[in-house]
């Protein structure tokens, strides 16, 4: 059960081992939590399993939100049409080998507006947004870095290794390491 394992995420093994504080038994694992919600879909498809897991988590505590935090930090009303309930309901009826294609996970959806929409722009690379976390982390995030992973307040809350700032913190702001991913998870 070990899927939650991509290069920008710690292991379970490894969050117990040199993170969490009295881990052993002390936390829920992460995985089995998201084992958990995989298992509650009816679908026998591994793909729509997956997309059940995605609509319970990430989009709403992820994208959702932060689509939500940045359109109305400048004044924007943003839309979000294709999660009309009716409308996903359609959507997750289509078997998913229809659905999604290897390489293209918006092939159906392309095919759908080809008529309406300029090539071009169907073809168009996809552009992710990425937040210059490691930049904020050294620089203007700083002050709260120092401030929720200090040493003294790790050690009072008793939830993360006292000594994490020493180990990931301090190499990072010394740049002696790129531990961004892991001291963002942990301010967050």
């Amino acid at each position: 059960q070990d899927y939650v394992n991509a290069f920008y995420y710690c292991s379970e093994k490894y969050k117990r081992k040199f993170i969490l504080e009295e881990s052993e038994g002390f936390y829920p694992s992460t995985e089995q939590l998201l084992w958990n919600v995989f298992n509650k879909c009816k679908s026998s498809d591994l793909k729509n399993r997956s997309a059940y897991l995605d609509f319970c988590y990430q989009l709403p505590e992820e994208f959702l939100m932060m689509t939500d935090r940045f359109s109305m930090a400048h004044s924007i009303e943003a839309r979000t049409p294709f999660l009309d309930n009716e409308f996903s309901q359609l959507v997750m009826s289509i078997p998913s080998e229809i659905r999604f294609s290897q390489h293209d996970y918006k092939s159906l959806l392309k095919k759908v507006i080809s008529g309406l929409v300029p090539r071009e722009l169907l073809n168009t690379p996809k552009r992710g947004f990425v937040l210059p976390l490691k930049i904020w982390l050294r620089g203007r995030l700083l002050p709260l870095v120092n401030y929720f992973l200090a040493p003294h307040r790790l050690k009072s809350q008793a939830i993360m290794k006292y000594d994490f700032y020493h180990v990931y913190v301090n190499p990072h702001l010394e740049k002696r390491a790129d531990y961004t991913n892991i001291i963002w998870a942990a301010l967050m």
